[in-house]
Order: C-alpha cells, then sequence, then structure tokens
C-alpha cells in the first residue's frame, strides 16, 4: 500500500508541475500581448505627435513671414521649394514621416508580411523620383530620420537590397 501511495503523489505532482508550467505559459502570453498592446498605444501617440507636426508645418508654410525666415535660414531647401511649391513639400515631408515611422513599426514586427510587398514596392518607386530623393538627403543630412532607415532607402535606391528591415521574416 505503501508504494501505491508513492505513486499517486508522484503523479500527482507531475500533474501539477504540468499545470504550473501551462499557466506560466499563458501568463507569459497575456504579458507579451499587454506589452505589444502598450507598444502600440505608444506608437499611436508618436504617430497623433507627427500629425500634429505635420499640422503645424502647413500653418508655418502659410505664413509668409515664418516661411520666409525658414528659407533664409535653411539655403538647401530654398531650391526645393521654388521647384514644387509648399503643397508638394509638405506632402512629402508627410510621405517621409509616414514611411519612416512604418519602416520601424516593421521593424518592431508591427507590420503583417501580407502588408509589406506593397508598401515596399510603393517605396521602391517614390526611391526612384528625383525630387523625392532631393529632399530625402536633405532630411538625412539634417538628421530628421533614424540612420537604419536612411541606410535602407539608400539599399533600396540603388537595388543594393531589400527595404525590408525583417528581411521579409516576421511581421504579425
Amino acid at each position: 500500500m505503501q508504494i501505491d501511495t508513492s505513486i499517486l503523489i508522484a503523479v500527482v505532482s507531475v500533474a501539477l508541475s504540468i499545470g504550473s508550467v501551462i499557466y506560466a505559459r499563458a501568463q507569459a502570453r497575456a504579458t507579451l500581448t499587454q506589452a505589444q498592446g502598450a507598444l502600440a498605444a505608444l506608437n499611436w501617440q508618436g504617430g497623433a505627435s507627427a500629425s500634429r507636426l505635420n499640422e503645424l508645418w502647413r500653418e508655418l508654410m502659410e505664413s509668409p513671414l515664418l516661411l520666409e525666415e525658414l528659407l533664409s535660414t535653411n539655403p538647401a531647401l530654398r531650391p526645393l521649394y521654388e521647384k514644387m511649391g509648399a503643397r508638394h513639400m509638405l506632402l512629402l515631408t508627410e510621405y517621409f514621416n509616414l514611411i519612416h515611422a512604418t519602416w520601424h513599426l516593421r521593424k518592431q514586427g508591427l507590420v503583417s508580411d501580407y502588408r509589406w510587398p506593397a508598401f515596399e514596392a510603393q517605396a521602391r518607386y517614390m526611391a526612384s523620383a528625383a525630387t523625392v530623393v532631393e529632399l530625402f538627403e536633405l532630411r538625412a543630412n539634417r538628421g530628421l530620420m533614424s540612420a537604419d532607415f536612411v541606410a535602407a532607402w539608400r539599399a533600396l535606391k540603388k537595388g543594393d537590397g531589400k527595404f525590408d528591415p525583417l528581411g521579409g521574416k516576421g511581421g504579425v
């Protein structure tokens, strides 16, 4: 009878251990889900800030005094402004803010494999447009985009590599 009790205790112990592992795994998944939600919320807040910044840039471009000060203190900006005007300059500025943020979301695994090929194809098209490249280089030289994004964009422009920071392996 002593052996039967020992076996019973061992079986119960193994079952409790398995239950603990399952519970710990479920807790780890819940923690990961919460962390991803928090990261998404932070990214959304960053996106909201970027949207507000874009609104402020629009207002700045509508003020002749502030616009002239911006152009006179940033001589490299004036030829681009004269070539494309305020509206198109703002559109490209917003484009770069968006593509830069989306690239980093992809790098964090938050942009799906399903959506990425279309995004990359569109970026490849934009990287071949001379005016886009001109504004990109101006922004890159001013440190307005991260070094890893700048390197990926330049590789995309040259056709030397994939633009995907995950190398096509990942994303939600």
